[in-house]
């Protein structure tokens, strides 16, 4: 049993150097979403887990609303997915078929907007 804390940064810098973790360049952009209690999310990213290798991908979104606290919790989102793996129980992954790795696991990332959205900006509100 182990004694101590574990550090969460030590051990995505190593499973970074071994090629478990993996951040990948920017795919798709964010997007703010409403929830069923008028709360906004913004999607930031996902995480991918093959099937076959147990690869962890992170897949940020673009866009100047992604800043350094999106990118660290989609590290911890990478994380958590090396120490509770996907599986068929119901917790935000879903299973789809990747032509070059095959059968993987894959769940969207969002965070809470802390920040004022305008409605012309978005189109929310906006009587159409």
């Amino acid at each position: 049993m182990l004694d101590h804390k574990l550090d969460p940064a030590k051990i995505i810098e190593n499973l970074t150097t071994l090629g478990i973790l993996t951040m990948r360049a920017a795919a798709g952009m964010i997007n703010i979403r409403p929830d069923d209690c008028g709360g906004l999310w913004k999607l930031i990213g996902r995480v991918t887990v093959t099937q076959r290798t147990a690869q962890i991908d992170m897949w940020p979104c673009s866009g100047p609303l992604i800043d350094d606290a999106d990118t660290a919790v989609l590290y911890s989102r990478g994380l958590d997915a090396w120490l509770n793996p996907p599986s068929v129980r119901p917790t935000g992954w879903t299973q789809r078929h990747d032509r070059e790795l095959g059968p993987c696991w894959e769940t969207e990332v969002t965070v809470p907007v802390t920040y004022e959205i305008r409605p012309h900006a978005t189109g929310f509100g906006s009587a159409a």
